[in-house]
């Protein structure tokens, strides 16, 4: 069973999904090296396409894969001594939940919206942009008064 951790996140992926799973204690692994560069390889194909940052949806496979690890195991009690693997196992099932949604926040970028004007007004006039299908204007119509034209009067020309 082969166990590299290098204590630097940032030197390899392998070293950051064991560091946002949690698995970086020498003494007790939780997965092997083949084990996380699976978990690596099932996002990203292979080592070469993963980024030197960022692995967090592999990271949520290593954790998936701890948590079924200790969702095999039955809570165990002697005496006062209680061992409960049920908690391990919620513990990392929720540290899998939240590297997903971390994985999301990571891809989506952050949009406050809108648009700048110059560049409104560039796709105004552009006939390859396509428009959108209702413009509102509601605030530069002005509506004749119906009340001053007279019968042979034409709205359009003004007063």
């Amino acid at each position: 069973m082969s166990y590299t951790y290098t204590g630097d996140p940032t030197t390899s992926p392998k070293d950051e999904v064991r560091f946002l799973s949690g698995d970086v204690d020498m003494q007790n692994p939780e997965l092997t090296d083949a084990e996380v560069i699976y978990c690596i390889c099932q996002v990203y194909g292979s080592m070469a396409n993963a980024p030197a940052m960022g692995n967090y949806l592999p990271a949520a496979y290593a954790a998936d894969n701890i948590a079924s690890k200790y969702a095999r195991m039955s809570d165990k009690s002697v005496g006062d001594l209680h061992i409960s693997y049920s908690n391990r196992f919620q513990q990392f099932q929720q540290m899998a939940q939240r590297l997903r949604a971390r994985a999301t926040n990571a891809i989506i970028p952050p949009w406050a919206g809108g648009e700048l004007y110059s560049q409104k007004a560039v796709n105004t006039h552009d006939k390859n942009v396509v428009g959108t299908a209702v413009v509102v204007d509601g605030m530069d119509y002005v509506a004749p008064d119906k009340r001053l034209i007279g019968p042979g009067d034409d709205p359009s020309s003004g007063p």
